[in-house]
């Protein structure tokens, strides 16, 4: 899981690379899809299959509530989120400074917007006039996540436990417009149906369906190879659409259920894969940031240089911003459990 969530967030850190670098152009429509496209479809699945796991897995121990279980998602989004934002806000201000006539986002550089993305009110579907905070243009997905998460978990706990009411019915209605607007349409269209695709592959290994060998499981992942790449060339290079969705989830269940044959040992490889994967939802928050200021540079250093320093900086900035941050989400969610709860 941790070495998907590398490539993932390394794909959207490279296609946006590319892009905003202007560089292999061979790697962008019409001649293939924006890779950083694919990275947020994997993290979709990812996100389906491993809060859908957390889910079960702590809901068989008695107490587990929705009030415990928003504060497990509040405090992984938000102990990244925050340092991010600041890291955001801070960078744009000196791009304005340095770049002012290059700096395009001054209409979502404001108090308003900032705190509207605090309440993950970006691209809101009946708040159309709210947009992402400055360049920090993934911000866009990360709404997504939140409001889906919430819809999840008060269907999940709240259903259960068989308190209907107006007021149960009123909070769905808030919680479900992302998501229901987000199951086929829009931009991303089908991102939630994405999500629930990696739900089906928890239920599939948890429930054991599969008995299947690695001959098997290796054709299945070449079926489902050709089947993406059909998808992809169906839809126009689109691949937020529910058939790639679809054979990119089946793929991630055949290798994890193929993975999930070995023994997990920890080893010194083990360690350096998590961290990697530690910062990674930080590195994905401000990896656009960094790129967006450093093409300001282009006149005085090669557009490939940009882009390679692009891409350590956006790395080791990610890296440091986690420490304090996102790699301290627990330690967080049991502070805010002794308080609330």
């Amino acid at each position: 899981m941790d070495i998907l969530r590398i490539i993932a967030v390394q794909l959207v850190l490279i296609g946006h690379g590319i892009a905003l670098c202007g560089i292999f152009e061979f790697l962008q429509p019409p001649n293939f899809p924006y890779i950083q496209n694919i990275g947020v479809v994997i993290f979709f699945i990812l996100s389906g299959f491993l809060i859908t796991y957390s889910t079960v897995r702590k809901i068989n121990n008695k107490g587990y509530s929705f009030k415990e279980y928003f504060i497990d998602r509040f405090s992984r989004i938000y102990a990244g989120l925050i340092p991010a934002l600041l890291f955001i806000l801070l960078l744009d201000y000196i791009f304005q400074i340095m770049f002012p006539e290059n700096y395009i986002y001054y209409s979502s550089y404001n108090v308003f917007t900032l705190i509207s993305n605090l309440f993950m009110l970006q691209n809101y579907p009946l708040l159309p006039f709210v947009a992402t905070f400055g360049t920090g243009r993934p911000l866009w997905t990360l709404a997504i996540e939140w409001w889906i998460y919430m819809f999840f978990g008060w269907i999940i706990f709240r259903t259960v436990s068989k308190h209907i009411n107006y007021k149960y019915l009123f909070v769905l209605f808030i919680f479900s417009i992302v998501p229901i607007y987000n199951l086929f349409g829009c931009i991303g269209g089908g991102l939630f149906l994405t999500w629930i695709f990696g739900m089906g592959i928890f239920v599939l290994l948890n429930e054991s369906y599969l008995n299947i060998n690695k001959l098997q499981t290796c054709l299945g992942l070449i079926i489902c190879l050709i089947g993406s790449t059909t998808s992809i060339v169906i839809c126009k290079l689109n691949v937020y659409n529910p058939y790639f969705g679809f054979f990119i989830s089946i793929s991630i269940l055949l290798i994890l259920y193929l993975f999930s044959k070995k023994k997990n040992q920890k080893n010194k490889k083990n360690a350096i894969v998590h961290l990697f994967a530690g910062y990674s939802y930080t590195l994905y928050l401000i990896h656009y940031s960094i790129f967006s200021f450093l093409v300001n540079f282009q006149e005085s250093i090669s557009t490939t240089l940009i882009f390679i320093l692009g891409f350590l900086l956006s790395n080791i900035c990610a890296l440091f911003l986690a420490i304090p941050g996102e790699m301290k989400y627990r330690k967080l969610s049991a502070y805010l459990k002794r308080i609330y709860l």
